[in-house]
């Protein structure tokens, strides 16, 4: 429990993606509220900007556990020991509530208070949609650790019906995770009556070959407008994309991509894989 009367919430987190924007605004919202929020980072280190957006939500507690990411662990014993060390930072902040963003964790150890696990996202679903052969036989680990993590929680959550469905199925679950859609505080607040600007943006991670950036630089050759690609073009497990005619904006600060979106330009997603999608969100 929180000295001020809320609960005390211990949060995972990562900073490659839009999980990261997902626990900020959580996060937000409930320290508003009264709670104390911890959130234990996973994964590559975050940048200046990521620590100063964290630093700027009052009752959050930003810890870098050092301790790698389960989707781009090799094999499971870097998973378990970064769930003992999120079950042993959840014990010294008595927690009220686990919140795993990544649900793999879940089954790895006993955590001292409820979990609740959110799928956004995994190594099963994310190759059912990239690939046309079954997961290869080197990564059943992580489908093990995933389905004992979620059937371990005690409440699972999906940002969507749809993904939801997927979870279930993929993993063989008994009950549908509960859908919770994602939210966005609004970053734009644009004048619709000024004429839109005469270019298409996509956003993204643009070396995840599932959000298709080498589609849409083929298909940015053929138009006659400037077409902008936000997002990182290199990824932690080392995927690289080299675009021939996007033109790349590299990872921009919140209020640069609010400028671009008030600008009104074509929004473009070629993904095939989005569990939601807070760029077609924002």
């Amino acid at each position: 429990m929180s000295e001020s009367g809320g609960k005390s919430i211990c949060m995972t987190a990562d900073a490659v993606g839009g999980v990261w924007q997902y626990a900020l605004e959580l996060s937000a919202q409930l320290t508003k509220r009264g709670n104390q929020v911890t959130l234990a980072l996973l994964g590559p280190a975050p940048s200046p900007d990521q620590r100063a957006e964290a630093a700027a939500i009052s009752n959050l507690r930003l810890v870098e556990t050092g301790q790698e990411l389960d989707w781009l662990a090799d094999e499971p014993q870097p998973v378990r020991q970064a769930a003992e060390e999120v079950a042993s930072l959840a014990e010294r902040v008595q927690a009220d509530i686990v919140h795993c963003n990544s649900p793999a964790l879940a089954g790895a150890v006993q955590f001292p208070a409820p979990v609740l696990s959110v799928a956004h996202g995994c190594l099963s679903t994310w190759w059912s949609a990239a690939r046309s052969e079954p997961l290869p036989e080197r990564y059943a680990w992580h489908y093990d650790m995933m389905r004992r993590g979620l059937a371990a929680s005690d409440a699972v959550v999906a940002p969507s019906e749809s993904f939801a469905a997927t979870v279930q199925r993929t993993y063989r679950l008994s009950r549908l995770p509960h859908v919770v859609h994602n939210g966005r505080r609004p970053l734009i607040f644009a004048d619709l009556g000024s004429q839109p600007a005469r270019r298409a943006l996509t956003v993204g991670r643009l070396w995840d070959e599932v959000k298709n950036a080498a589609l849409l630089d083929a298909v940015a050759s053929g138009l006659d407008l400037p077409f902008l690609a936000v997002g990182a073009v290199r990824g932690p497990n080392g995927e690289e994309f080299t675009p021939d005619h996007l033109q790349t904006c590299g990872q921009l600060q919140e209020s640069e991509l609010a400028a671009l979106l008030e600008e009104r330009p074509i929004f473009v997603s070629a993904a095939t894989f989005e569990p939601f999608g807070l760029a077609v969100l924002e």
